[in-house]
């Protein structure tokens, strides 16, 4: 979690988690938040501070090239002492989740596991096990046909 100006874009705040993770081990205080959590001599291009407000929290996913994790972002405008208002950054490592999200949508990691939870979420909760199971079944032939038309077998 860190927190900055929105004009100035100076580092106000960095949490040890954060501190530890990007190996911030100098006074960061002062510095851009570009510099030290980006690596970069300006601010990003995919900087959401003008769509920040008191009210909400804006939440977008980035991947960090410099650290190479995926973060889901939660964003908001917090009000920090007499600087007025300033971005809150919360950051959640996703990378693990991501990861799996590849490997399901590899044709090749395709399974039971992938088929049922795809069916069990084209029905409600009081739809009959039987319809649920003939959907799962459907949904698993045709993953495996449409595997083997791209991959014949040897």
């Amino acid at each position: 979690m860190y927190i900055a100006d929105t004009k100035t874009y100076e580092l106000l705040f960095l949490n040890k988690a954060g501190q530890n993770f990007f190996s911030v081990n100098f006074d960061y205080r002062g510095r851009k938040c570009y510099q030290v959590l980006q690596n970069r001599d300006f601010p990003c291009p995919f900087c959401t501070n003008s769509k920040l407000t008191q009210r909400n929290v804006y939440q977008w996913e980035f991947f960090n090239p410099i650290v190479k994790r995926h973060y889901l972002l939660k964003d908001k405008l917090v009000q920090w002492g007499e600087r007025g208002l300033v971005r809150m950054e919360i950051a959640l490592d996703v990378t693990d989740i991501k990861n799996k999200q590849a490997e399901l949508e590899d044709p090749q990691k395709w399974g039971i596991a992938q088929s049922v939870a795809i069916g069990a979420l084209c029905f409600d909760s009081v739809t009959d096990v039987n319809e649920q199971l003939k959907a799962t079944d459907a949904l698993m032939y045709e993953d495996k046909k449409a595997y083997y038309e791209k991959h014949p077998r040897d």
